[in-house]
Order: structure tokens, then C-alpha cells, then sequence
């Protein structure tokens, strides 16, 4: 049985951590240990994840004494403690069904594929789904990905020893997440599921939540990419990036 290990960063999230805890705890794939980085929270946070690991082996917690900004940092330190043949992520304000990792697990042994992502359900404040997000290719590719940005970090699996070398850049306050990826698509394609295994709760106090903001950093980390695939491909991918994060949002 593959082992996973699960990376979950967290600051200030008292209210929604043991949801997405326990959607670790009930995954119908046992082999997993979940390594919690909290961020420094001034909340109940770590003593939420400390009991946790009191009555689960499989659960590791540690605590930084500073807030680092973005989940960059708590997620480089969390793979640098792992050893299982994948990693997946897990945001705080999130949760899983129970047969997610046993799902991706098995597709991605099926093919070989050593980067995987799947269908999310965006719920609203309600508990309310919005939308099935399942709008992407099953064989994605970097230009595929910088024309549709449809990798929900709370879906991705990795395996864990081709891309040691490669991790989150700590200099970024927003979108990390996506340089992360173009770095991993720029040596192999992903693996999409489409069946949605995660649901992705919309949040309106984190970082990356405000539309405005998002659209004019993206343009800003777009705009660098210009000298590796072009003015054209950066305009074009650009323009396909807004249209589908327009009808994810609607």
C-alpha cells in the first residue's frame, strides 16, 4: 500500500480545522500521516491540532513562533518532515471525501503519472455547493494550465521523490500555489480527474479571495513568463486564465 503524506499549513482557523482533520482520519486509504504547520496562530489553532495528534499517531503537529504571511513557508517545512511515496495538500478551509486519496492513488499508479489533480465543489458560507468545477483536460499541460489555472491546491498529489527539488516560492504574499505548479508542469503534464473529491469552501478572508487583487498579481506573474513562451502566449493565456476564473466565480 503507497503511503501518503499529507501537508496541511494553518493560521487562525479554530472554526474549520477539525472539518478538515477528520476528512483525513475517515479516507477509506489508511496508509497516510498528516503533518499540521501552524502558522503562528493568536487563536485556538494548535491546541485544536494538538489534540488531535494526542489520539492519532498518524498526525503530526508543529508551531512556528512567527507568522510567515502566506502558506509558502509551513508547507516547505511540512515536506521537508515527509517521507511517504506522495504528498498531497490540504488547505484548512477545506475537506475531502473519504475515498480521495484512494481514488488518486490508484489512477495515478494505473498510468504512471507522478502529478495528479481532481474535480473540486465550490461551497458556499451556506454549506451550499455553488458549482462542480471539472472544467479542464484529463493530460494537462503548462500552456493548458496558464490558459486555465484550474488546479485547486486541496486536490494535487505528488509524488514526493521526483520533485524534492522543487519547492513553494516564500517571497510571494499571493499565488505561490501557481508558480509551484508551472515549475512541476514545466517537467511533466498532470493527470485531471474529474470526479470531484474535495470541497473547496469559499473563503472570504483569505489571501487570495479578492477578485480585483487576483486578476492584477496574476498579471503581474504573467508578464514575467513573457521572455520563456512569448508576448502572444502570455496575452492569449492571459485572456483564457480571466474568462475561466469569470465562470468559476459565476
Amino acid at each position: 500500500m503507497a503511503s501518503v503524506n499529507v501537508i496541511l499549513p494553518v493560521f487562525n482557523r479554530e472554526a474549520v480545522l477539525r472539518r478538515a482533520v477528520e476528512s483525513v482520519i475517515n479516507q477509506t486509504h489508511n496508509d497516510w500521516k498528516l503533518i499540521i504547520v501552524d502558522d503562528a496562530s493568536t487563536d485556538g489553532t494548535y491546541q485544536i491540532a494538538c489534540s488531535f495528534a494526542d489520539t492519532h499517531p498518524q498526525i503530526e503537529t508543529f508551531c512556528f513562533n512567527e507568522n510567515s504571511g502566506n502558506p509558502a513557508k509551513p508547507r516547505n517545512y511540512a515536506m521537508k518532515q515527509s517521507y511517504g511515496e506522495f504528498i498531497a495538500f490540504l488547505d484548512s478551509d477545506d475537506e475531502w471525501h473519504p475515498e480521495k486519496l484512494e481514488t488518486q492513488i490508484h489512477r495515478m499508479q494505473k498510468i504512471q503519472s507522478p502529478f495528479s489533480f481532481t474535480a473540486y465543489n465550490r461551497i458556499q458560507s451556506d454549506n451550499s455547493t455553488k458549482s462542480i468545477f471539472n472544467n479542464f483536460p484529463i493530460e494537462l499541460s503548462f500552456l493548458d494550465y496558464l490558459k486555465n489555472t484550474c488546479i485547486a491546491p486541496s486536490t494535487v498529489m505528488i509524488d514526493r521523490q521526483k520533485f524534492e527539488h522543487i519547492s513553494f516560492p516564500e517571497n510571494y504574499g499571493q499565488g505561490e500555489d501557481f508558480v509551484y505548479f508551472c515549475s512541476i508542469l514545466r517537467e511533466t503534464n498532470a493527470l485531471g480527474i474529474k470526479r470531484a473529491l474535495t470541497n473547496y469552501h469559499v473563503s472570504h478572508d483569505a489571501i487570495s479571495s479578492t477578485p480585483i487583487k487576483s486578476a492584477f498579481n496574476n498579471a503581474k506573474r504573467y508578464w514575467n513568463l513573457r521572455h520563456e513562451v512569448g508576448i502572444s502566449t502570455v496575452a492569449k493565456s492571459y485572456a483564457g486564465y480571466a474568462i475561466h476564473a469569470l465562470k468559476k466565480r459565476m
